[in-house]
């Protein structure tokens, strides 16, 4: 039998064979990049062609975050932190330092083990400065906390890991201090009584986290996050860190939190209105069991809106009649094929003809973004626009239906664009560093205002972009052939989101002046201007009908997106003359020499002394998007080359070179009684990008001949990866050669050794194709009988396999959508003792939500092989079964057959090896079910329980050899019609997380049709088929 640890390390490091069935979805790189490099004093830049502007200021906002960050911590960096920047997010999913593919909701991560920081541009100046900073708080947490080094981190995480609240929350802290978007998100959840406690803070680990930052500078003043984080690393220990820095235990702290939270929000519901008190919500997400609904669309005619929203788990576009509130179902279905891979619901932006009938969005498309343009009536695309950007938001149709304007961004530059959607010409509006974004038309199609972070459009812009203060967002004018700029807000606050309110002289737009995002009006001729809202929680987007009698709007509010509609927005002038500012914003502008807290002030010389951090002052210009230039503390990290900079002060760029580090080692050594002394051991390494990964592992058993080896290479750097393995895997049989005078078998040994290389091209992010050729080669030998001689075979295997994969992945497995797979591998009789077959394979699966919990899974497959000495299909059992049975014993001739057989299941209520031929068929049907919330058992011993799934399943499938022959039914010495060469099952069961992975436990029962097992009790790994 196979031993415990069997081939893991090959599964790890080898490709599987192409026959073997892989699903998954495709990370595409559409064209492959010539990486280059520069070096600031701590960094190393990493970016490819036309990236050259975003790494520089990548270089230039993390040196001033640098600084910042030495303050905090009082920490000297120990190695050079390196960032790889690319182009635009639709690059960015591309990357390889990371095996997934990384969502629309990512917008950077640091990996931990060599420290890499891996950031998109995404257009916005702002929104690329807090993500550096976010990032490189994560990259020095990890050299204050663990060292510098995949083996130092490694080490240090299995000792202490920081809590997600804290790690995030800290991230946003640094980057973003205490921003109206956190205080809008935090003042809901105290207000609508959600907030969780510091003990259970994970979900809103990234502003709950920042807030917890926050109430401790307004608390203690800000020196005493910095003798936090140096308890927290002194004794790798929350609590204890928090009794010795903050003198309670975190349930205390989190109580004092908590009740100062409610201190200063909930004053604001006297002064203040929700949307619900003026508007109508056309969304529910409690209801629906969803969190975004937003980009809502009013039809000009004001009759019908369409909005984004995640309620079915993936983004689409639904239609609501706006005179009823009616929801009209679903428009377009998003994330489900190549062109429409994303709905760029982070900056979303719909826009409607003025026909009333059609409406134009953008969306992903392979590595670029596309414009759709749908028929409502029909609900049909009739239309796609790809202009050949990387970047492409906020479109807007022009009134007289010619022209649609929209933010493009080639080579991280984010203009404004105008395409002809006749001929397809595109012309630039506007064209500099600065970020332009939501385009909107006036009326009589002579001006287009939007948003931007450009500031006064007649002051001479000098200086780079990073020594710009692009964290204030206004609204400005432009004609659309590019001229005529006029600023409209000029304030220290945000404002975004312009709409002309009737006629071209009226402009509505969303302000946070006084802490929260409201929405004012500007009569644009005579500059008056006034709030026509005073809301509890703020407004990201609205919409506005060309009547100005229906205004769409959407809010966060009561924990999550939902779309209201305004009615007779007007009927609110005059109402505010001024709207009275957050608690928040009061304690922003005071002048720094006043925020030291009482608590702080209060303490006496005691209980200061030895803490050199009560006179630190919080550099504020940085998280406004002005660069400080000061120099961080000294370190001793590796200085940059002396040529580091031109002599014009620009960085030199250098031709990156391919040169490999570790990812992981890892080993295990154990004593078995019949091979002795044993070892598992793993290395990866990878070049900094991750295009080229080189795994090595071995199980070393007594000798050579007994152990396990892999050595395993791939290149994932242009769209056809490749990969290229060799390895040996040997297992052990119990066999009965000698006839049934040998009652007790003998132990036969078999070495499969595998010479494997293989392509696989993506044809998209749902559609690939995978080419595999392998040399395999077996030696067999009778360990008992020392006088039977050694069998050796070996065979060349080449196969094809076409794979389709949209499902959307659930908790436990994909619960929506379809996998399909099409596959033919054949040897050509190549070797001594040729195994010449052909086989060719099928496998159909469909999964369907019948909502967000309940669910249907349905799967057919089959396959046949043919000639000489065809392949086996092995029918029974279910997958990594742990109480595993067998039907019967297996012989010399079955085991060497298993070199080239495969494993077909699940069939419940049957065991492995049950028929063996072939020629296959197997159907699978499962209900899909939540079962258990939460649990907690106190006795015998304390058991937590979450999210526990329920399934009630049905297996058929059987194995022949002849078809002749094949019978699916027959009839029993009663005359009752039974089932004859099917194998069926059926049962229940139940799927959870536990500590040794994803748990399955069924019970199931074999039946014939007339004729019931007893019910059998399985435990498995892993997620359902």
């Amino acid at each position: 039998m196979k031993k415990l640890f069997s081939w893991l390390a090959a599964v790890l490091l080898l490709p599987g064979l192409a026959w073997s069935q892989n699903f998954g979805q495709n990370k595409v790189q559409y064209q492959s990049k010539d990486w280059q490099y520069l070096q600031s004093e701590h960094f190393d830049i990493y970016f490819y062609r036309g990236g050259e502007h975003a790494a520089t200021f990548t270089a230039a906002v993390a040196e001033s975050a640098l600084v910042s960050l030495s303050r905090t911590f009082q920490f000297q960096l120990i190695a050079r932190i390196p960032f790889l920047v690319y182009n635009s997010h639709n690059d960015f999913e591309e990357t390889n330092v990371t095996s997934g593919i990384q969502p629309e909701s990512v917008g950077g991560f640091t990996e931990f083990f060599k420290g890499r920081i891996v950031i998109p541009y995404e257009g916005s100046n702002e929104q690329f400065r807090h993500v550096i900073h976010h990032e490189l708080l994560h990259a020095v947490l990890l050299q204050y906390f663990y060292g510098a080094g995949a083996g130092a981190v490694i080490r240090g995480i299995t000792r202490f890991q920081i809590p997600l609240w804290l790690n995030e929350g800290l991230g946003e802290y640094e980057s973003q201090h205490w921003d109206s978007n956190a205080d809008n998100m935090i003042r809901d959840a105290v207000l609508n009584d959600y907030l969780p406690s510091l003990l259970q803070l994970e979900y809103m680990a990234y502003q709950g986290g920042q807030s917890f930052y926050y109430w401790v500078e307004r608390r203690y003043g800000r020196a005493k996050i910095t003798e936090l984080l140096q308890e927290l690393r002194s004794t790798r220990n929350v609590n204890a860190a928090f009794l010795r820095a903050l003198g309670e235990d975190l349930e205390v702290v989190s109580e004092q939190w908590q009740k100062t939270l409610k201190q200063w929000y909930w004053p604001e519901i006297e002064r203040r209105q929700a949307p619900t008190d003026f508007a109508n919500a056309f969304t529910d997400h409690r209801k629906t069991s969803n969190y975004i609904n937003n980009s809502p669309s009013l039809s000009p005619d004001g009759s019908r809106l369409v909005y984004l929203t995640d309620r079915s788990g993936l983004f689409d576009i639904r239609l609501i009649n706006a005179i009823t509130g009616q929801d009209m179902g679903k428009l377009v279905s998003g994330q489900k094929q190549s062109g429409i891979e994303e709905l760029k619901w982070l900056r979303p932006g719909i826009s409607w003809a003025p026909d009333n009938n059609r409406i134009v969005f953008a969306a992903k498309s392979g590595w670029q973004d596309v414009l759709h343009v749908v028929d409502v009536h029909r609900r049909k695309m009739i239309r796609t626009y790809k202009p050949g950007f990387e970047g492409i938001w906020n479109p807007s149709w022009s009134p007289d239906g010619k022209y649609i304007a929209f933010t493009g961004m080639k080579e991280t530059r984010g203009d404004l664009y105008l395409l002809n959607v006749e001929t397809e010409e595109v012309k630039q509006i506007t064209k500099d560093a600065f970020s332009d974004f939501e385009p909107t038309w006036s009326p009589d199609g002579r001006w287009i205002a939007f948003s931007s972070d450009r500031g006064d459009p007649d002051a001479a812009h000098e200086t780079s972009i990073w020594e710009h203060n692009y964290s204030n967002s206004d609204i400005y004018l432009i004609r659309p052939d590019g001229t005529g700029l006029q600023r409209v807000t000029s304030l220290a606050s945000t404002e975004i989101a312009p709409e002309f309110y009737h006629n071209s002289d009226s402009l509505l737009y969303l302000s946070d002046r006084n802490g929260i995002s409201n929405v004012y009006l500007k009569v644009l001729s005579t500059g008056e201007e006034q709030p026509l809202t005073d809301l509890l929680v703020g407004i990201q987007q609205m919409s506005i009908a060309n009547s100005g009698q229906r205004l769409a709007f959407t809010s966060f509010y009561r924990g999550g997106y939902d779309i209201y509609l305004w009615r007779n927005p007007l009927s609110n002038l005059g109402k505010y003359a001024t709207l009275e500012v957050t608690d928040a914003l009061k304690y922003r502008d005071l002048p720094l020499d006043s925020l030291d807290s009482p608590q702080m002030a209060s303490m006496s010389n005691e209980q200061t002394q030895g803490r050199p951090y009560q006179n630190f002052a919080f550099d504020r210009d940085f998280t406004r998007g002005i660069v400080n230039n000061g120099t961080a503390i000294h370190d001793d990290v590796e200085a940059p080359p002396p040529d580091n900079l031109q002599s014009d002060g620009s960085f030199t760029v250098r031709s990156y070179k391919p040169s490999f580090s570790v990812d992981y080692v890892g080993g295990v050594t154990g004593y078995d009684p019949f091979f002795g002394l044993q070892g598992l051991g793993q290395v990866y390494l990878s070049d900094l990008t991750g295009n080229h990964q080189i795994g090595i592992g071995a199980y070393l058993n007594r000798s050579i001949a007994n152990s396990d080896f892999a050595l395993s290479y791939a290149f994932q750097g242009w769209r056809p990866s490749i990969y290229f393995a060799f390895g040996q895997q040997v297992n052990f049989y119990l066999s009965n050669l000698q006839g049934d005078f040998d009652l007790f078998g003998s132990i036969e040994r078999f070495r499969f050794i595998n010479f494997i290389g293989g392509v696989s091209y993506p044809f998209s992010r749902f559609d690939r194709i995978d080419f595999s050729a392998a040399y395999l080669y077996t030696i067999q030998d009778n360990l008992t009988y020392i006088d039977v001689p050694s069998l050796k075979s070996s065979a060349a295997v080449f196969s094809l396999e076409l794979t389709r994969d949209n499902t959307r992945w659930g908790y436990y497995g994909p619960d929506d959508n379809r996998r399909s797979s099409i596959s033919a591998s054949f040897s050509p009789g190549i070797g001594s003792i040729p195994r010449e077959f052909a086989t060719v394979q099928a496998d159909f699966r469909n999964y369907k939500a019948l909502s967000r919990q309940w669910g249907l899974a349905w799967r057919t497959a089959g396959g046949a092989s043919f000639g000489k000495k065809p392949q086996r299909f092995i029918l029974g059992g279910i997958p990594n079964w742990l109480n595993r049975e067998f039907a019967r014993g297996l012989g010399s001739s079955d085991i060497n057959d298993l070199t080239f057989s495969e494993f077909i299941y699940p069939v419940r209520g049957t065991n492995y090896y049950e028929q063996i031929g072939t020629r296959y068929f197997i159907m699978n049907a499962e209900i899909r079910f939540p079962f258990i919330q939460f649990l907690l058992l106190q006795a015998p011993i304390p058991l937590f329980f979450q999210q526990v799934r329920g399934a009630v399943f049905l297996d058929a499938g059987s194995t022949w050899e002849n078809s002749k022959d094949f019978r699916l039914f027959t009839r029993n010495a009663a005359g009752e019609k039974i089932l004859d060469d099917v194998l069926a099952g059926f049962g229940y069961g139940i799927r959870f997380y536990s500590p040794i992975g994803l748990l399955r436990i069924d019970a199931a029962w074999n039946t014939d049709l007339q004729n019931f097992t007893k019910p059998r009790y399985l435990f498995s790994l892993g997620t359902d088929f």
